[in-house]
């Protein structure tokens, strides 16, 4: 899906919501095969983000069409990292990070991260 604007600003009661971000990992279990495992870098608070009814109607029948879309302060760490090498956990379920539009225009400046959940595995 095409890079999403955001509002300018959230209030305090929608950054109630926390996601972790974590780097995956290969480990070798306990009969010696090598697992994919998540490591947990740091957490922020986030707000939901709504797209339009015209961004959803594009988005049907096309891997976009239940991604997940939120909002956390900017954080410069994003500017540093490959987003690509990323996962997030909200609850039990993991998401793979499909687009991070960074923005550092200002102190109350917010990223806007596209979700997707990854399918066939929860928890870490």
């Amino acid at each position: 899906m095409t890079t999403q604007t955001i509002k300018a600003r959230f209030q305090p009661y929608q950054m109630r919501y926390k996601v972790t971000f974590n780097s995956q990992t290969e480990k070798e279990n306990a009969i010696g095969q090598t697992v994919t495992v998540n490591s947990p870098l740091f957490t922020k608070h986030y707000a939901k983000v709504k797209i339009s009814i015209n961004q959803k109607f594009s988005a049907v029948g096309t891997e976009a069409e239940h991604d997940v879309y939120i909002a956390v302060k900017h954080d410069k760490r994003f500017d540093e990292m490959d987003y690509a090498k990323l996962t997030a956990t909200i609850g039990n379920d993991d998401y793979r990070i499909v687009d991070i539009n960074a923005v550092d225009d200002n102190y109350l400046s917010y990223d806007m991260i596209t979700l997707r959940k990854v399918s066939g595995h929860s928890g870490t």
